[in-house]
């Protein structure tokens, strides 16, 4: 039972992690100039497979 619970507790950080990235990667503790940010965004939210495994990540049921 405890696997189930890791499980879902790890699932739910990475939906949060993508959930927040903009605003992380915004937050950088290294300059950067505003077009490299936008363009890692760029690439990380316009990865179709990326979105498609976060979108089932948050529409996943509960397990039994």
């Amino acid at each position: 039972m405890l696997n189930k619970e890791l499980l879902e507790n790890r699932l739910n950080r990475i939906v949060n992690l993508y959930d927040n990235l903009d605003s992380l990667i915004d937050k950088l503790p290294v300059k950067l100039p505003n077009g490299a940010k936008n363009q890692i965004k760029k690439i990380i939210f316009g990865n179709k497979e990326i979105s498609e495994i976060i979108s089932g990540l948050k529409e996943r049921r509960p397990p039994d």
